[in-house]
């Protein structure tokens, strides 16, 4: 049996945030490899998949990418549908490029359904827009940790003369 992995936006905390899509795709889940930060409501949607906790945290003990990027491969050889549920949008500050790598290499299907990142719920709950007119005309999205070498501000990439907003993430567990 060759599977398909599913690279699945978790949004920004909030279990209703979650698209509908994601939902699906959580109720017909066989196994869910999951970030640290996905609230446990949300993993409650996948009620007869196998959870299996691949988070990474600052200063913790972290599963290594490559050992995830295995387990995804392996899991399509065995079940039909594998969900790799990542906090936020999976394509932002995520690793997902390197399993979707991994996932290539090894010939298994994938699919990535995005999610509702932070900065734009962060927004919403503000109600400020991050682009309003006039105002800020870009939306640079960086994480607040910089290389040893940079401060965060040299770590900013060089902005042109117009207003921007900038939405600096730090993660923090709420739940």
């Amino acid at each position: 049996m060759t599977g398909i992995v599913y690279l699945v936006g978790a949004g920004p905390g909030a279990p209703d945030l979650l698209t509908l899509r994601a939902a699906k795709l959580l109720a017909s889940a066989d196994i869910v490899f999951h970030d640290a930060l996905v609230h446990p409501d949300t993993l409650a949607l996948a009620p007869r998949a196998e959870k299996v906790a691949v988070g990474k945290r600052c200063g913790k003990h972290s599963t290594a990418q490559k050992f995830i990027n295995k387990r995804l491969v392996d899991a399509a050889k065995v079940h039909a549908v594998v969900v790799r549920l990542k906090g936020g949008d999976p394509m932002l500050f995520g690793r997902a490029q390197e399993e979707i790598a991994a996932l290539e290499a090894a010939g298994v299907r994938y699919e990535v359904v995005p999610g509702i990142t932070a900065a734009l719920a962060a927004s919403a709950e503000l109600g400020l827009s991050l682009t309003q007119r006039g105002v800020a005309r870009q939306r640079p999205l960086r994480s607040s940790r910089a290389p040893r070498s940079r401060t965060p501000v040299q770590s900013l990439p060089r902005l042109r003369c117009y207003p921007v907003s900038l939405a600096n993430f730090r993660v923090r567990r709420s739940f």
